[in-house]
């Protein structure tokens, strides 16, 4: 790995899929330290475990004088019977021990990078692993937007064309991570509650992509506004109709929350026929916001031609409106941001370009959107963010004809990972930098990398990646 001012944690320990029996309570720190005690044990046993139970909540055994523990088994298939590897016994301190006499008991615990990789993971795992995207604020609070993978793929994805809406995830959500406090990651994590949103026929759920926040001014009050790719249903008879024929049911929804609460209130909802296959969405200011369209429609030849014959657009909205704000010049716009210089920031993955446009006012109340210049990368590019100086960390991809393996086996193929600064030296003058490089056995399948200027942290994440990585800088 080519990385000349950050380090990172070499390895994540190995992801096991939990099933749970009676278990009403979070135990995500008790998987946590089962799965570094797995990673610990000899290869040939480590190698066969690949599912883990957690049987019941955490309790004391007063007989044994055992303090509060999580008991479960490990193993393959459901881990019972011949398909048991071993019981054992998680403790808050991370302690394991295990019912195989020959399996020595576990004490090691992580250090601080690993820390924050494996636990962060294990937080957000109650069935299986997650998808990210990323926001920090000033202050060191980090958002982040997650949903299931089923099986350990994506199941429903809109910009990916995963169409399998039964597997879609029912546990999409926002966390919010403290990464200045002080305590494990894990115990900096907290998840915020979606109130007075229906979700799919009165279930609540979101099915998350990308998302903004802002802060209005002279207040504690944050702006949510976020792609929702919900599964099409028909308006009439209320039955489920086929994603791979009417494509994703995609909004925008617009949620409320203050610093510090553990809840986000719904807002509105924007469904509009220039909300068509919308990636990310940015503020733009006061209630009007701009989001890509990766492709020129929802399904069909078409469709598949854009990211080579281009079609593709971007959207803008306010309260009142939507409409396409440009649709030459792109084949598959991705990640866009609004930098420090008000300026609007696209990636398109098709080019390896950055497009950069203007505000204008116009009679529509909906900005018009002017072209300044390109920033060539020749690279692959997914999701910008900007950081507090100004300086735009991009996510890109080395070798991205190896994405469609990674997507299908997130956990078994890597899939490599670059990450550029740059930063502007005067009007239509811009700086390039390569400052991270991996072959995808660290950063895999990278999608958005955020910079924390006052600590110099890289987080790092992506939409099939299992993990998160944080390189500090040395």
């Amino acid at each position: 790995m080519a990385s000349r001012a950050f380090s990172s944690s070499s390895r994540a320990a190995k992801a096991l899929k939990w099933k749970f029996n009676g278990t009403t309570v979070p135990v995500d720190s008790y998987i946590a330290a089962v799965e570094r005690a797995v990673d610990a044990l000899p290869t040939k046993f480590s190698a066969k475990a690949e599912v883990g139970v957690i049987q019941g909540n955490p309790h004391t055994t007063p007989e044994n004088n055992d303090p509060e523990h999580a008991s479960g088994r490990i193993g393959t298939g459901n881990a019972s019977g011949k398909k048991r590897l071993s019981s054992f016994h998680a403790y808050p301190d991370g302690r394991v021990t295990f019912s195989d006499p020959a399996l020595a008991p576990f004490s090691k615990g992580p250090d601080a990078v690993q820390s924050a990789v494996q636990s962060t993971d294990n937080y957000w795992t109650w069935d299986d692993q997650y998808q990210r995207h990323y926001h920090m604020h000033e202050d060191g609070s980090y958002e982040c937007c997650c949903s299931d993978l089923d099986d350990g793929v994506i199941a429903e994805l809109e910009s990916i064309e995963a169409f399998n809406a039964s597997g879609r995830g029912l546990n999409d959500r926002i966390g919010v991570i403290d990464t200045r406090g002080s305590g494990s990651l894990e115990s900096r994590l907290s998840w915020l509650k979606v109130e007075n949103f229906p979700g799919v026929r009165g279930d609540g759920t979101l099915n998350l992509h990308g998302f903004d926040i802002r802060q209005i001014p002279d207040s504690d009050v944050l702006q949510i506004v976020l792609i929702n790719h919900r599964p099409p249903i028909d308006p009439i008879t209320g039955e489920d109709l086929d994603p791979k024929i009417t494509g994703a049911n995609s909004t925008i929804e617009v949620f409320e929350t203050e610093v510090g609460s553990g809840k986000m209130m719904h807002v509105k909802t924007y469904a509009h026929k220039a909300i068509q296959t919308p990636n990310r969405v940015t503020w733009i200011d006061g209630d009007t916001f701009v989001f890509t369209n990766d492709h020129n429609g929802k399904v069909g030849f078409r469709r598949a031609l854009s990211p080579y014959i281009g079609g593709s657009s971007l959207g803008c909205c306010n309260q009142t409106d939507c409409q396409i704000a440009v649709q030459s010049r792109f084949k598959l716009p991705n990640g866009l941001i609004v930098g420090k210089d008000s300026l609007l920031y696209v990636p398109d993955t098709s080019t390896g370009e950055i497009y950069i446009y203007s505000f204008a006012s116009s009679p529509s109340l909906l900005p018009d959107l002017q072209f300044n210049t390109s920033i060539k990368l020749s690279y692959p590019l997914d999701n910008l963010s900007v950081d507090e100086k100004g300086d735009i960390f991009v996510a890109a991809f080395p070798m991205s004809y190896k994405w469609d393996e990674t997507a299908k086996d997130p956990f078994g193929k890597d899939l490599p990972s670059t990450v550029f600064r740059i930063r502007k030296l005067k009007e239509g003058e811009y700086e390039v930098e390569k400052v991270l490089e991996d072959d995808g056995t660290v950063l895999s399948g990278i999608t958005v990398a955020v910079h924390d200027v006052r600590t110099g942290s890289i987080f790092l994440g992506g939409v099939v990646a299992p993990f998160i990585v944080i390189c500090e800088a040395i």
